[in-house]
């Protein structure tokens, strides 16, 4: 291990250039973010807090940890990371584990215990343990294309660690998050050459444990979806009040600070909605260009990972970008109505610490497989 850590190291100075696309592309959505959390929230700001830049400046200072996050992943041979996955998928593990332990130091948000205090900060685990089970999944991944069909000595292993993770989550209750973070687990593995009956098995099994699981408050969400959102005033509220922001914006919006959501109508609406809230304010013009965005980014991450020099740099690649894609199409979804309401960020976008930090890490180490794949087209020795 100390061999390979220093092998690794060693051939840093000599990594090439990242790919340039994938980094402006998350500092536009980065910035799209702020001028959006800023407009979404002014009004609650001010009332709260006295300051209609309040969240903007709180989202400003979190956005430049990830910066800083992003660049010292992108700075390093990303191989290195192989040796560091399991000890961070442990760490992840017992900070999921230690929410369902009452005391100080947890948040509860919304029925949700999925916060943890460490003094001046707080941490929301589910986001540090989606990177570190793709971490670690690809790692054992990488060893062996032919071993993970094997359902006992290949798929069972990796798919008790997805259910560890998932399991725990659920227990905060957070279902959302937890079907992300399957839905991402399950593309890698599909990508590493698992056959489509284990997951298929594992599929209808995840269906019926959640039905088990599920809590009355997300049953009567759930209800509220296949019904069409019929209960208005009750579970329906967030569902209709977002697409009357959708629908309201037309074809350019309302202008952006001109929406008029933001006053009490829809909740969330820095949060778990500000796709709204772009379509509101600019309209299907500014929604598309939100799309086009993210499916650029999306296209880059795969570009990446399918000129990635080793098994580890694909599936690495791969599953972060598969990460991301999952909350993108699942926030998008909610807020559309094609899916039930459930609370998940919009990645580079929406408020929040511990997704945006973990994106922008996860954004770092695609960009650190850019830089190898690039410094070997370059005629670098990685070996």
């Amino acid at each position: 291990m100390r061999r390979f850590l220093q092998g690794t190291l060693r051939h840093t100075e000599g990594l090439g250039r990242p790919d340039l696309t994938l980094f402006a592309v998350t500092l536009i959505l980065l910035g799209v973010g702020l001028i959006m959390v800023y407009s979404s929230s002014a009004v609650i700001a001010d009332e709260k807090f006295g300051s209609s830049s309040f969240f903007m400046k709180k989202q400003l200072m979190r956005a430049l940890i990830g910066i800083m996050a992003m660049a010292f992943f992108a700075s390093i041979d990303y191989r290195v990371l192989r040796i560091f996955s399991k000890p961070a998928f442990a760490i992840s593990i017992i900070l999921l584990a230690s929410l369902l332990i009452p005391g100080a130091g947890v948040e509860k948000i919304h029925g949700t215990r999925g916060w943890r205090h460490f003094g001046f900060f707080q941490l929301q685990p589910a986001e540090i343990s989606r990177v570190a089970l793709l971490m670690v999944l690809s790692t054992i991944l990488c060893k062996s294309e032919t071993r993970i069909e094997s359902f006992k000595k290949g798929f069972l292993p990796c798919i008790l660690l997805v259910g560890v993770v998932v399991g725990l989550i659920i227990r905060q209750p957070d279902l959302g998050s937890a079907a992300a973070i399957a839905l991402a687990a399950g593309a890698v593995l599909f990508v590493a050459g698992s056959k489509p009956w284990h997951l298929g098995l594992v599929a209808v099994a995840s269906v019926g444990g959640a039905a088990l699981t599920i809590k009355p408050y997300q049953l009567a969400r759930l209800t509220s979806f296949i019904q069409g959102g019929s209960d208005l005033l009750e579970k329906g509220w967030q569902l209709k009040q977002s697409l009357i922001s959708l629908g309201s914006g037309g074809l350019i919006g309302r202008g952006l600070g001109q929406g008029i959501q933001k006053f009490h109508f829809l909740p969330e609406l820095h949060t778990d909605f500000i796709f709204s809230i772009i379509g509101e304010e600019v309209g299907l013009v500014g929604t598309s260009i939100v799309l086009l965005l993210f499916l650029v980014w999306v296209v880059r991450g795969f570009a990446i990972a399918s000129k990635a020099p080793d098994r580890f740099g694909f599936l690495l690649a791969s599953s972060l970008t598969f990460g991301v894609m999952a909350y993108v199409v699942l926030n998008i979804a909610v807020a559309t109505g094609l899916a039930p309401t459930t609370g998940l960020p919009l990645p580079f976008i929406s408020y929040g610490g511990s997704a945006l930090t973990m994106n922008l890490a996860a954004t770092g180490m695609i960009l650190s497989v850019s830089r190898v794949s690039s410094g070997r087209v370059r005629g670098k020795s990685f070996g």
